[in-house]
């Protein structure tokens, strides 16, 4: 075992040991929207509506943006709690990629997560049909690290572990990608508000249908 997994596990113990976890969204649980409830999430589609299912007695709740490649739609949050860098955090969210589509532009995905630390720093994870991928933090958003990979075939665990400037990014138990947090804040909103969160498609270049299940976040500075 090399010494930086060593590291790496050694954290996650700490972590788990020392501190706790706060549940943003369990669709199982609230059988409704993240925008609705107790949950507090904001919800944005523009410029028209996207089709939103509530999971009722599904699990989870589904986003569809494909009536439009033009509409942008998601929920976003921004946390009361600081997700702090310096001392690690993780973020966990339960999802399925049903399709998605982006056949005029080979850089945007038509779904994507995107966890921003306290100082702006953090990771946007673009999903394809057959690959998952984070965006580099130049003006064009260019695609970075990427593995091929099927994100459609069931609801998936997605786990983004975050420390100092690094990130890992664990599928199902496994680590699929890592490297360095970007800064995207230079685009402006929503990547100039820091502690927060975001799920959906984020732009006009793709569109898709996706299931999205939970979403938790870990740390020991969260109080």
């Amino acid at each position: 075992m090399g010494m930086r997994r060593i590291a790496t596990f050694i954290f996650l113990f700490v972590l788990a040991a020392t501190g706790f976890t706060t549940v943003l969204y369990e669709a199982a649980i609230s059988k409704t929207r993240p925008d609705r409830s107790k949950w507090g999430w904001f919800y944005l589609s523009l410029p028209t509506r996207a089709k939103v299912t509530a999971p009722g007695g599904s699990g989870f709740v589904t986003l569809d943006t494909t009536s439009s490649i033009k509409i942008q739609a998601g929920w976003g949050k921004q946390l009361t709690a600081k997700l702090d860098r310096r001392v690690g955090y993780t973020a966990t969210w339960r999802m399925k990629l049903v399709r998605e589509e982006h056949s005029k532009d080979g850089q945007r995905a038509g779904l994507s997560v995107f966890v921003l630390s306290d100082d702006h720093y953090g990771i946007e994870v673009g999903y394809w049909n057959d690959r998952i991928f984070v965006y580099n933090d130049n003006k064009t958003f260019t695609p970075a690290e990427f593995v091929p990979f099927d994100p459609r075939s069931k609801l998936r665990t997605y786990r983004l572990s975050v420390h100092g400037d690094r990130y890992t990014l664990n599928v199902d138990g496994l680590d699929r990608l890592s490297g360095k947090l970007r800064n995207y804040s230079f685009f402006g909103f929503p990547y100039t508000r820091p502690n927060s969160i975001w799920y959906g498609d984020d732009t006009t270049r793709g569109e898709s249908v996706s299931q999205w299940a939970e979403f938790q976040v870990s740390s020991a500075s969260l109080r």
